[in-house]
């Protein structure tokens, strides 16, 4: 079974069913079906929203919040930035467990893809921002726009002097 641990150290297990797929369908516009049919969006849309993840684990572990007398609110103050890896891995297993034996393995596949092209996609524009060239390119189309905008204060009779 699945589980993760909140800021307190306490742990948690996400557990689906018919019903708790219901809710996700209904309270987050979450289809469990659809990560075997739409595995891109629905899965970027999970990698993209913790938000989206923490709801859904709050749907998955409503049982025993409300075990433990607490809140969605207070469920989402439990995650913080240094849980959300592990809640989000727990989240996507659980539902990728709900695809069974045949779909799962495909679900997780297509989950670790999507997170080594959000990956690269990081580094690529780490890279692009860390290049002296796109600095120098930024600041000559900052100038362009700022001479655009005087000329065209100084053209509707406005002022545009250079402090």
């Amino acid at each position: 079974m699945q589980q993760f641990n909140d800021r307190n150290g306490t742990t948690w297990h996400p557990d689906i069913n018919a019903t708790t797929a219901k809710q996700l369908r209904r309270e987050l516009d979450l289809d469990p079906a659809d990560l075997l049919t739409k595995q891109n969006t629905t899965l970027v849309r999970l990698s993209e929203s913790f938000e989206l993840v923490v709801g859904a684990l709050y749907i998955l572990c409503r049982k025993e919040a409300d075990g433990r007398e607490v809140s969605d609110e207070q469920f989402g103050e439990l995650i913080g930035v240094d849980q959300i890896v592990d809640a989000q891995s727990a989240l996507i297993e659980t539902l990728a467990a709900f695809g069974g034996p045949a779909r799962g393995p495909a679900i997780l596949a297509q989950w670790r893809n999507v997170q080594r092209l959000i990956e690269r996609g990081s580094e690529k524009v780490v890279e692009l921002f860390e290049d002296p060239a796109t600095e120098r390119l930024m600041m000559k189309h900052i100038e362009k726009a700022e001479k655009a905008a005087r000329a065209e204060l100084v053209g509707s009779g406005g002022s545009a002097s250079t402090n």
